[in-house]
């Protein structure tokens, strides 16, 4: 059995006792009912030797409180257990049944405690910490600044379901007040602006005919990179520019896809045919840079224009390594004669710096690989294309414009698009940006012999206004006392007036209030009487659909309390879906529940699959996320996701599946042919590759995550200590891999597990580590290589024979929809809730599957069940 899901089964074995010992209520009948069942009908299969499913149930003597970690693992267990005795799973039909009375005492024992467990469980937290991503974006409301505010954070627990919001786990530690306090103090530092700010804006403009780049000259390259000019000179230049007939030199050619040389890995720096870059010796620290490229594209053989690719960053010390942001990506169409312009923009924040960043506003670096610079690069692919050093790479940029002439005129032979760079324009604005110079907290200058009393007042007020948009509500006269005593503490401690500010609206972001949601009153009294029930209400519709504070709109709907209405409540809810920041719930959602996280700790063998590189990760996940937001934006039948007559892809990745590629880097909707295997998510790039070993595929990944993800039936944990399949076992030479696991699973304690495993992840193995599609693959036979039929076919749990993927799908959609469904519902309200729904939501759950069901399994219908239900309004 695969180590990768293996995990210690004591901890599984002890929650399982305490399930079945939890209190003197249920152990009051252990003597003459309990215990005898279990030994009876349980004992035998489940005791000590080889337990099936490694679950045992012998010797229950055990004790737990609730505020035990194992507690709600416990009540999972337990509810388990009602389940297999209440739908007559077990005892299993070869077994001593049980008496009907007895049956009934025990599902009734069985219900009560998890009704206790239930409502004890610390899964039931009436309050939870921000996670790292609404932390971002609340930050990003509250300053107007769409800037990086988590960076210093560390990373949010997941929780044994996947996700990142459980209630249980987003605690707050004294290690992570630090980092919190650090990461509030750095955002009032910057976006708190006291008196006017300068028009100082940092303007460049660049002929690319003129820069110059020489290995052998770095000091040289210096001296002659750009010049920063003022706006007037800047307009003057692009007025010259646009007279003339542009002029291109060295044109970009594209990347070859998983191309990478011994000499790339070393010299990073250089720029390759497919890239360029632009030195900046001098910028500002923080604000907003704008970039306006004016470019030209020559079409490829198949119609595809080449792939702009914008980047920030700067080269460390001698150039081996790049650290380097996204500013984004086009398609460029324009005709040589008549180049377009392409405007990019990011925040000066996020661009990395050699070390901290300093106090003054500017840098000044020593050579040209200490300078900030943009890189420019084509990133279309092209088989044809020729990866080799660019003009920069040699010590004279002159000889290097002759040296890759020649590949130049050869891709253009050979059909390959041209990237042409006309010239760049570049503007680095202080503030907010370039349409919003101010900043969202700007406040006066007070004078050294300002008045005390109009100090405080523009305190007062400030922080009045400040508090209410970080709590999220109305804040009360003594809350802001409480500010303005640490405000005037600070000030007699002879902190300056601005630096006693920043530090109490620091203070501010690392209170409860801030970083903490809370719920409404758990009872109808309460909640009419807590005057804060409806903002509460408004940020967790708020935190779930935008992962960001509630808006004006949806504050009026609070401050009146109308928002308690259930009609109101759903009229809010389908304004906030849609909005474009519902996208955000869609994504981080999808990311979860998919667990597209694991997907980089896959390392693909790039000697096995050489065309594989970090674009083509980045373009399969982009995928799987762009699936499932159009099967919700467009109203789609949810079931689309396990199979559909569409995908949504880039050109790469057509190429990839092989189907007609689109002319265009985006991704787009493509229709399928009636035959295609593709379709829905199973078959997906970044779900083979999540469950494969970045060699080959993996069958018993593959199955453990569509049984766990798609169907909410995750396998029992193995027994420790059991080997991973050896691939290069000599005993196991010339077999494939579904052989390979057929010998592995002889021995009894495997066996039961992988037949309930095994056949769901059998009809993927006509897929590689990258979702490419094979009809074989390559064995070894002694010193000899030699192909052989993969074999998809299979018999799943149920006796129903699979041949292939296509029909695995086919039977997902139409034997297992309900199945299915009830999946997505478990995991978007574990999500919603921060906790997985238990024994005392089943009414509740059961309501909002009738729903989704009767939408014709439309998500947005689930989303809007789910906020309609009384679980999310309490």
């Amino acid at each position: 059995m695969d180590r990768w899901f293996c995990r210690d089964v004591t901890m599984v074995r002890a929650v399982l006792l305490t399930a079945l010992t939890l209190a003197p209520s249920l152990r009051s009948v252990a003597d003459d009912t309990l215990g005898s069942l279990l030994e009876r009908h349980c004992q035998q299969c489940h005791g000590a030797d080889d337990p099936e499913t490694n679950l045992r149930v012998d010797n229950p003597d055990f004790s737990l409180a609730p505020d035990s970690p194992e507690y709600a693992a416990a009540g999972k267990l337990l509810e388990r257990v009602y389940n297999a005795v209440d739908s007559g799973q077990m005892p299993p039909e070869d077994a001593e049944p049980l008496a009907i009375s007895s049956r009934r005492q025990l599902l009734r024992l069985l219900r009560n405690r998890l009704l206790q467990v239930a409502k004890n469980s610390p899964e039931r937290s009436p309050h939870r910490r921000l996670t790292v991503e609404e932390y971002n974006y609340t930050l990003k409301t509250l300053f107007g600044v769409d800037a990086e505010f988590a960076d210093m954070l560390p990373a949010d627990p997941i929780s044994e379901s996947g996700y990142r919001n459980a209630r249980s786990q987003l605690g707050l530690s004294s290690l992570q007040i630090e980092a919190y306090l650090d990461s509030a103090r750095r955002a009032v530092q910057r976006y708190v602006q006291f008196g006017p700010i300068e028009d100082d804006v940092i303007r460049y403009h660049i002929e690319f005919e003129d820069l110059y780049y020489a290995t052998g000259d770095r000091y040289g390259t210096r001296k002659r990179a750009p010049a920063a000019i003022d706006r007037e000179t800047m307009l003057a230049r692009r007025e010259r520019n646009l007279a003339q007939t542009p002029k291109y030199v060295d044109p970009l050619g594209p990347k070859l896809p998983g191309a990478h040389s011994d000499d790339e890995k070393l010299r990073a720096a250089i720029p390759k045919l497919n890239q360029q870059y632009v030195a900046i010796p001098r910028r500002l620290s923080t604000g907003e840079m704008v970039i306006r490229l004016r470019a030209a594209g020559t079409a490829d053989r198949n119609g595809r224009f080449p792939r702009l690719r914008v980047e920030a960053g700067i080269t460390l010390g001698d150039g081996c390594s790049i650290d380097r942001r996204l500013l984004g990506e086009a398609d460029v169409t324009a005709p040589t004669d008549d180049p377009a312009v392409y405007e990019f923009r990011i925040r000066l924040e996020d661009v990395p710096t050699k070390g901290p960043q300093r106090q003054e506003d500017t840098f000044d670096r020593l050579s040209v690989f200490d300078m900030d610079q943009i890189y420019i690069s084509n990133v279309s692919c092209d088989p044809h294309a020729v990866f080799t050093l660019g003009r920069g790479g040699y010590p004279d940029p002159e000889i290097g414009s002759q040296r890759i002439a020649g590949a130049i005129d050869q891709m253009d032979r050979d059909g390959v698009n041209f990237l042409m760079l006309d010239c760049m324009e570049i503007e680095m604005f202080p503030g907010r940006s370039e349409s919003t110079p101010s900043y969202r907290w700007q406040i006066p200058s007070v004078a050294v012999d300002q008045d005390d009393r109009d100090e405080a007042m523009i305190a007062e007020s400030l922080l009045a206004e400040f508090m209410r948009q970080a709590y999220r509500r109305p804040v009360s006269a003594d809350e802001i006392s409480q500010k303005l005593k640490l405000f005037g503490a600070l000030r007699t401690r002879s902190y300056s007036f601005e630096d006693s500010l920043r530090e109490t609206m620091t203070a501010v972001l690392v209170s409860p209030a801030f970083l903490f949601l809370e719920v409404p009153s758990p009872t109808p009294a309460k909640r009419r009487s807590d005057s804060s029930c409806p903002h509460q209400l408004a940020s967790r519709l708020s935190y779930l659909l935008w992962l960001s504070p509630p808006d004006d709109h949806l504050m009026i709907r609070a401050n009146d309390g109308s928002l308690l209405q259930p009609c109101v409540l759903h009229e809010e809810a389908e304004r906030m879906l849609a909005d474009p920041r519902c996208r955000r719930f869609l994504e981080s959602f999808c990311r979860q529940w998919l667990r597209l996280g694991r997907y980089h700790n896959i390392a693909v063998d790039r000697d096995a699959y050489p065309t594989y590189d970090e674009d083509f990760a980045a373009a399969s996940i982009r995928e799987t996320i762009e699936c499932f937001v159009e099967v919700f934006q467009s109203d789609a039948n949810a079931l689309d996701l396990i199979d559909s007559d569409y995908v949504i892809v880039d050109d790469r990745l057509a190429e990839h599946y092989g189907l007609a590629a689109p002319t265009s880097g985006e991704m787009q909707k493509v229709s399928l042919p009636k035959d295609s295997v593709r379709g829905g998510l199973l078959t997906q790039a970044s779900l083979m590759t999540l469950n494969s070993d970045g060699v080959d595929s993996h069958a018993i990944r593959r199955g453990v995550w569509l049984l766990d993800r798609m169907l909410n039936s995750p396998p029992p944990p193995p027994p420790p200590n059991i080997p991973a399949i050896e691939i290069d076992d000599p005993e196991l030479e010339g077999l494939s891999l579904k052989e390979k696991i057929q010998r592995h699973r002889e021995p009894g304690a495997c066996r039961n597990c992988h037949a309930k495993i095994d056949p769901w992840g059998i009809p993927f193995e006509n897929f590689d580590a990258t979702g490419r599609w094979r009809n074989e693959w390559l064995a070894f036979e002694g010193d000899q290589r030699v192909r052989r039929v993969i074999d998809p076919a299979t018999v799943l749990p149920d006796g129903q024979r699979i041949e292939n993927i296509v029909e695995l799908k086919q039977h997902l959609r139409r034997q297992r929809s309900e199945q299915f469904a009830d999946a997505l519902v478990h995991h978007l309200l574990t999500y919603t809730l921060g906790r997985s729904p238990d024994y005392a939501d089943r009414q509740d759950v059961d309501e909002i599957r009738k729903r989704f069901k009767a939408s014709g399994y439309k998500l947005r219908e689930l989303v809007l069940a789910i906020v309609d239900s009384k679980l999310f309004r309490i």
